[in-house]
């Protein structure tokens, strides 16, 4: 079908709309403005919740007898055909399990309900119920809710008293950006694609960073690799930086090289206790929300053309310093942990 208005009708719709106050007829008028103006019946659809076959029916009955046929002419007024107590189950059964398509969630009606969907009015009833179609969610498969509690309980106990004990909480990670260039979402002109440089090297700029919740303070050290000995090496610079507070608690995830024999040695004459995240958990660190502002700020869609000029970029965004930074890392780096459920 040809969407087509003249720009004298595109003006008299536009003025008849601000005068029309029934909103069902108001919407129909949007309608055919934005299919003239070449609006997709996606884009419709989103902002006006309407199916591309009324969008369609609303253009052809203003083809056919103008804004008087528009006004007049009757909705297709299809009630839902499940119950309520069907939809409750039908929306139990959407929170349990993943439907790619809604062309398998109408099987599911089906065969379950003996009811049948047409694939626009099965959207509508989604919308209508509160379910929206988008990107499913990485979580950890062993994750443990209860040891996620607890730890969060503990930490509340040992952050309520720091102050009093002279004591200071950091949390620690290890990160392992890649010499690369990483695509990621921008806004980019419709119908065109936007390029950016890549290049086929691997080297690796491994971090070992420490990040305190109080003064917003990073501590990081770039290293070879991560091993015992570094490990140990940076929790000496822990202890220098923080050389006044009597006790340091390190708060990181599992990793071997934060369990390793010379870094037990080391910390049974050192003012630094370890403080273990629950496997599976790495919601619980703080810093891996600073690790993904990094690769926000530095990493997507950009291009280096050395390894250097790589590791300048990464070493300048820990050492900046400046007050819009600081909001920043106020706004993200709050305390309040998300909980990976036992999926």
């Amino acid at each position: 079908m040809n969407f087509y208005l003249t720009d004298e009708e595109i003006k008299l719709l536009k003025a008849f709309h601000k005068t029309v106050k029934d909103r069902k007829i108001a919407d129909k008028v949007k309608c055919v403005v934005a299919l003239a103006q070449g609006f997709s019946f996606d884009d419709i659809a989103n902002i006006l919740l309407i199916d591309e076959r009324s969008a369609r029916r609303y253009f052809e009955t203003y083809n056919k007898g103008g804004l008087e046929l528009l006004c007049k002419m009757k909705e297709a007024t299809a009630k839902t055909k499940l119950t309520e107590d069907e939809i409750e189950l039908l929306k139990e059964e959407l929170r349990q399990n993943c439907y790619n398509c809604s062309k398998m969630i109408a099987l599911y009606i089906f065969k379950t309900f003996h009811k049948k969907y047409t694939n626009n009015g099965l959207v509508l009833l989604l919308k209508r119920i509160g379910f929206v179609y988008k990107k499913t969610k990485y979580v950890p498969s062993r994750a443990n809710l209860e040891e996620q509690l607890n730890f969060i309980e503990e930490y509340q106990k040992l952050r309520s008293k720091i102050d009093k004990i002279n004591a200071v909480i950091l949390f620690m990670d290890g990160v392992h950006p890649t010499y690369n260039t990483i695509c990621n979402y921008a806004w980019i002109e419709k119908g065109k694609d936007k390029g950016v440089k890549s290049n086929t090297a691997r080297e690796r700029l491994n971090i070992n960073g420490a990040y305190n919740p109080v003064t917003k303070d990073i501590i990081f050290s770039s290293l070879s690799k991560l091993d015992a000995r570094s490990i140990v090496n940076f929790i000496k610079k822990l202890e220098r930086k923080y050389q006044s507070q009597e006790k340091i608690y390190l708060i990181c995830d599992n990793a071997r090289y934060y369990k390793t024999k010379l870094l037990r040695e080391y910390l049974q004459t050192s003012k630094v206790e370890m403080f273990y995240l629950p496997s599976y958990s790495p919601n619980l660190n703080l810093i891996e929300r600073l690790w993904r502002l990094m690769k926000k700020t530095i990493l997507y869609n950009q291009y280096y053309d050395s390894y250097q000029s790589f590791c300048d970029s990464i070493k300048k965004f820990f050492l900046n310093k400046s007050k819009r930074r600081k909001k920043e890392l106020s706004l993200l780096m709050t305390e309040n942990f998300q909980l990976f459920e036992n999926y």
